[in-house]
């Protein structure tokens, strides 16, 4: 991996590495030797990267690390293949813990469903992204996963998604393993994203994350400055908590909420759900609505009776069931499990009239430790499980919905489909 930092020349940040200590004893961090190791960047190519803070069918957010440069960043942007360039200009932030800042510009009044080209400045590389498109006429396909790091596991399978030109990526939660100290892990993460994570057209595939323990230091029960990293690439959506809400055009609405690390799970947290997801219902309601979060309401590793899950299935899965969403994506455990339909705790019957909810994930994206799931017969609410490392594609078409989990190699492991919730109302 250490390709990505060669031929870098122009600054150099110096980054002290300690031992990254476990924040959850249940789930110990990796544990690299102490050393002392060197990061030079020559220009925002390196960490640039696309998320989307606003209405994904007509903005985007681009941004990058770099160690100094313009005060005021500006982009030039037009649609692809076009020549009418338009200016727009940005802002940078301190990155924490180095002499680095965070660039960002939010680009706005875009079409959707049009590919774009962007340049930073008028020199460098022209890059591509597509806006989302504001209704489903088309299928769309997007990936999604947890517990990354950056690995050799985390570059093969970045490229073997992003071969079905997802129209974004979502990680849900422990991404890049600093534990809210560290620059390294995340610049490293940055560059491999930069280098990877690009649709077969050429266009870069945006990144939304939500909150995973190891994005904090301290892991569980901190403020959000425990969280700095975190908060300043994706702060903006959030606005300082760890629960936020992004709708695409009339079809899909996904929903990032914080298990227990910067906002309580109970309190203002659960109450913002029952309110965000009480009031697309009486609106014009998304025919896909999904949950994203990092530690399982229904574990495959981990016991039942394990306190964070136990809090998510008596404060969230109510809620999950009683406004019918379509699934609800973990992680955290290191392995893959689907689920049985869910509701009240009890598997939905095939037949049933009730579809119940469907737990997906579990978190094996890039981490080099996977975990032995618990065998079918205890966890009997489990359909499927494997000791494997994975990402979920999620295809969505006006009729229905289908997941199909594939790994490092492009293999499939696990695939199903779901007709779309005909009423997901209260």
């Amino acid at each position: 991996m250490h390709h990505y930092l060669k031929n870098l020349s122009l600054l150099v940040l110096l980054l002290a590495l300690s031992p990254v200590a476990a924040q959850d004893t249940t789930e110990p961090a990796p544990k690299p030797k102490p050393q002392t190791q060197t990061f030079r960047i020559t220009g925002p190519d390196q960490t640039l990267f696309l998320t989307w803070l606003k209405d994904p069918t007509t903005t985007i957010t681009v941004q990058w690390v770099v160690p100094g440069g313009a005060l005021m960043p500006i982009i030039r942007i037009t649609e692809a293949d076009q020549e009418q360039w338009r200016l727009v200009m940005g802002y940078r932030e301190p990155f924490p813990n180095c002499k680095a800042f965070r660039y960002r510009v939010l680009i706005s009044g875009l079409t959707p469903a049009t590919a774009y080209q962007f340049q930073v400045g008028n020199t460098g590389p022209i890059y591509k992204f597509h806006t989302a498109p504001a209704t489903l006429d088309k299928p769309i396909t997007f990936v999604s996963g947890g517990d990354v790091i950056f690995s050799d596991i985390t570059e093969k399978i970045n490229r073997q998604a992003a071969k079905h030109d997802p129209l974004f990526a979502l990680v849900g939660g422990d991404i890049a393993y600093a534990n809210g100290k560290k620059v390294l892990p995340w610049l490293q993460l940055l560059g491999l994203w930069r280098k990877t994570m690009v649709r077969s057209d050429g266009s870069l595939i945006p990144l939304l994350a939500a909150i995973g323990n190891h994005e904090v230091h301290g892991a569980f029960n901190q403020p959000t400055k425990h969280a700095p990293f975190f908060y300043n690439l994706f702060g903006g959506l959030f606005h300082d908590t760890g629960y936020a809400s992004l709708t695409f055009g009339d079809y899909l609405q996904v929903i990032l909420l914080d298990t227990d690390h910067t906002t309580p799970i109970d309190g203002k947290q659960t109450q913002w759900l029952k309110n965000t997801l009480a009031q697309s219902s009486q609106k014009a309601m998304p025919p896909y609505r999904f949950a994203f979060y990092h530690v399982p309401a229904y574990p495959s590793v981990r016991p039942w009776d394990h306190p964070l899950s136990a809090r998510v299935r008596e404060h969230w899965v109510p809620l999950f069931e009683q406004f019918n969403l379509n699934a609800a994506f973990e992680h955290h455990d290191h392995a893959y499990k689907r689920t049985h339909p869910m509701r009240e705790g009890k598997i939905v019957l095939r037949g049933s009239t009730d579809r119940g909810i469907l737990y997906i994930g579990d978190g094996a994206w890039g981490i080099p430790n996977l975990r032995d799931p618990r065998p079918l017969t205890e966890a009997t609410y489990n359909a499927k499980t494997a000791k494997a490392h994975h990402v979920i594609l999620t295809t969505l078409t006006p009729t229905e919905q289908t997941h199909t989990v594939i790994t490092p190699d492009g293999s499939v492991l696990d695939t199903f489909t779901r007709p779309r919730t005909k009423n997901a109302g209260p």
